[in-house]
């Protein structure tokens, strides 16, 4: 493997680093219809779920432990 892949690869791995997966189950069909609605808003299906959550939490007088906004607000 060459520098440039290897550095690459630690970029990728220290970006990724950075989150955690979580997997949610909808219903059949819904899928599309939710990708097709946050595309509608120009965004990303995670984005727009993030966003719809953070909204949702500081409605309710939640915040993260670090004091930091959840999500970059538009």
């Amino acid at each position: 493997m060459n520098k440039t892949s290897e550095y690459q690869l630690a970029l990728a791995k220290a970006y990724h680093n950075k989150f955690e997966d979580i997997k949610i189950r909808v219903p059949l069909g819904h899928r599309e219809i939710y990708k097709q609605y946050a595309a509608d808003q120009h965004s990303s299906l995670n984005a727009l779920i993030i966003k719809l959550l953070d909204q949702d939490m500081m409605a309710h007088n939640y915040s993260v432990p670090s004091g930091e906004p959840l999500s970059k607000k538009d």
